[in-house]
């Protein structure tokens, strides 16, 4: 007996597949508990998933600037993958701002 198709035929690149906000979005985000009902975050979905990643790195990278360099180069190198991917694909998303991009994120 062959594998049972179901008619999905969705053809992306990884980093794509991927995209935060193919599970998140910035309201959501903004309104968890975790944030006391606060003001909200400028990049909700960068503050969450550099927080909840945290603890995989812990042994690997205990420095927390380091561990903040890190998470900035990998959303930043995503984002570039994002934007070189997102027009010639449907359904493909443009790349997710994130707390790399401040202006003090970079020296």
């Amino acid at each position: 007996m062959g594998a049972v198709d179901t008619g999905t035929r969705i053809r992306l690149p990884a980093c794509q597949v991927i995209h935060p906000y193919r599970v998140l979005d910035k309201e959501s985000v903004n309104a968890l508990p975790r944030w006391s009902g606060g003001n909200g975050w400028t990049y909700p979905l960068s503050h969450l998933l550099k927080a909840d990643v945290r603890a995989i790195f812990d042994e690997l990278i205990p420095e927390p600037s380091d561990y903040g360099d890190t998470f900035h180069g990998y959303e930043y190198r995503m984002s570039l993958l994002h934007e070189r991917t997102n027009a010639s694909n449907s359904g493909a998303y443009r790349a997710m701002p994130g707390e790399y991009v401040g202006e003090q994120g970079w020296s």
